[in-house]
């Protein structure tokens, strides 16, 4: 809780840029000899599965799924059409597939192109709209945002956080270090949490959050949908963070920047950032940003 509001910051930062898409120009760098290779940052583009999420794939990345392993070097395939439903339909997620023929393709946008001819389609129009959208509204996000500001608006906001711990408010019991975080031997026997100040847990903001912690799913591969009081929960936290000195100054930041115009939209972009499902096994929409940062799920 004491470095919240950074976090709070960092959230928005993220999810403004995290789901650009990959510059034309570096695009065009290729997979060869680099399927499944680690993020290499001296090229434009990447080919590995997390390039999927970050948008910054190469424009040949869909053919690592025929890399020759041997040599990790991009054939041609050879059986199986590109980019077809040709006998997959309703097949269940594959993160090595280059796009996906199952109903829940039109949900997260990669559905084949021949999905709606071979597998009977969806609602694929109202889908591709919306991430047009999505996307037309956030790619020019905090590209005039420099390093120096995000570092004093930083420093800014936790000064304004009225609400955040003090050290006298929590005092941590830390027993014995762990040499191997692979050791599962217990060597503390002691609760962690020598003392912590209740009153602040009563605070809008803590008891709003503490209301939110409940709402997962811990494993992943689970496909969770939010209840409607899951709902209220959520815009009822957003509510009472958005009443605080921190967020007023963050919203009134990013205004300035003209990337919203108005606090509902700013409050809205936010829900959809920390709440919005998406998939991190089994192409269920078992995570959300939120659950996987704040809650440690």
């Amino acid at each position: 809780m004491k470095n919240l509001s950074f976090f709070l910051f960092s959230a928005v930062i993220l999810g403004i840029s995290a789901f650009d898409t990959c510059p034309r120009e570096s695009c065009e760098d290729s997979c060869k000899n680099r399927c499944g290779k680690k993020l290499d940052k001296s090229y434009g583009c990447q080919c590995n599965p997390h390039c999927e999420r970050f948008g910054d794939c190469c424009k040949d990345y869909h053919l690592c799924l025929y890399a020759d392993p041997s040599s990790n070097e991009v054939i041609q395939p050879i059986d199986e059409p590109e980019n077809s439903c040709k006998g997959k339909c309703g097949k269940k997620y594959n993160k090595k597939d280059s796009c996906h023929c199952n109903k829940k393709c039109v949900k997260f946008n990669n559905c084949c192109p021949d999905y709606d001819t071979l597998c009977g389609g969806g609602d694929k129009d109202a889908a591709n709209s919306e991430a047009t959208s999505s996307h037309s509204h956030n790619k020019n996000k905090g590209k005039d945002i420099s390093n120096e500001e995000i570092k004093a608006m930083s420093e800014k906001i936790y000064e304004l956080d009225e609400n955040r711990a003090e050290d006298s408010d929590i005092i941590l019991n830390k027993q014995n270090a762990a040499e191997r975080t692979g050791n599962k031997e217990d060597l503390c026997d002691e609760p962690l949490y020598k003392y912590v100040n209740e009153e602040i847990l009563s605070r809008p903001t803590y008891k709003a959050f503490i209301e939110l912690t409940n709402n997962y799913v811990r494993k992943t591969g689970t496909d969770e949908e939010y209840t409607p009081e899951e709902i209220k929960e959520q815009e009822h936290f957003l509510k009472e963070i958005m009443k605080t000195k921190l967020m007023k100054e963050l919203y009134m930041f990013f205004h300035k920047k003209e990337m919203y115009k108005t606090e509902k939209e700013f409050v809205d972009d936010l829900q959809k950032m920390w709440f919005g499902l998406y998939s991190r096994s089994s192409g269920e929409a078992d995570s959300s940003g939120f659950e996987h940062v704040f809650v440690g799920m």
